[in-house]
């Protein structure tokens, strides 16, 4: 159950599968009307009908949000069929491993504008009215990469280092209201690119053995609805993170190598 005591108005983005698929169904589940954004309209259909026959209130809008022109369309979309968003859960996001030479532009970009961009648009469209009502909550899901500046997902550690400071300042901005604004860092979760990973590379991202399911981050996340909580490790014995690379920099340096070897290439997840 969540923190909140009466239905909300819930978007979600990335809700096609993974972390953001679980929080749609449980948050559908105790009462709240439930907006899922992801790019799949099919992945997204599905889902809100196993909602609905459930008897869940549930609804989708497909949008690219690496598009601005489709993030522009689908804010004015939302807006036009909702009075109010009461949560707001920034989700959506992707990531490259390899090495960042080898990357491609085009996917250097679209990581870029969905990790950042989009996150910020979502936020900025609406919290006005969240201060006008005095009341609302944005999650960001960030990453403990945020925190490490490692080999193999160098923009992606950068984007999430992004969003981590983005959130915690925009979180002593609203100091002193009832708006709540949270950010979370997930360490590994166990969702489809590490099966992706292992066929196209053949070998096993470092982390993989620490991941922890889809169901266990999004149990976490679900506390966090309605905490005044300002920062959330998942799992959190993760809360060292930002001492790894004050401390360890060096070391982590000369494993660059094995982290990533040269004669690999790199995947999106």
């Amino acid at each position: 159950m969540t923190g909140l005591n009466t239905s909300k108005t819930i978007l979600i983005t990335g809700a096609s599968s993974g972390i953001g698929q679980a929080l749609a169904e449980r948050l559908a589940a105790d009462g709240h009307e439930v907006l899922l954004v992801a790019r799949s309209s099919e992945k997204l259909r599905v889902i809100v009908c196993g909602i609905k026959e459930r008897g869940g209130h549930s609804h989708y809008m497909a949008a690219d949000l690496a598009d601005k022109n489709g993030l522009d369309a689908l804010v004015g979309a939302i807006k036009q069929k909702y009075q109010k968003i009461d949560l707001l859960i920034n989700n959506a996001g992707i990531g490259w491993y390899g090495h960042f030479a080898q990357m491609p532009w085009d996917t250097a970009q679209s990581l870029v504008l969905t990790n950042m961009l989009a996150l910020v648009k979502l936020t900025h469209a609406f919290l006005p009215d969240m201060i006008t009502r005095n009341e609302g909550q944005i999650i960001n899901i960030s990453s403990i990469a945020g925190d490490l500046p490692v080999q193999g997902v160098i923009l992606y550690a950068s984007s999430k280092a992004f969003v981590n400071n983005f959130t915690k300042a925009l979180a002593r901005e609203m100091t002193g209201t009832k708006i709540k604004i949270t950010l979370v860092k997930p360490g590994p979760v166990l969702t489809n690119f590490y099966n992706h990973a292992n066929e196209s590379n053949g070998y096993h991202i470092p982390g993989e053995s620490l991941g922890i399911t889809v169901e266990q981050a999004s149990r976490t996340i679900i506390k966090c609805i309605g905490s005044s909580r300002r920062v959330v490790y998942v799992p959190g014995y993760f809360a060292f993170m930002p001492w790894v690379d004050r401390l360890l920099g060096p070391v982590i340096d000369r494993l660059g190598p094995m982290i990533i070897p040269a004669d690999k290439k790199g995947g999106v997840y």
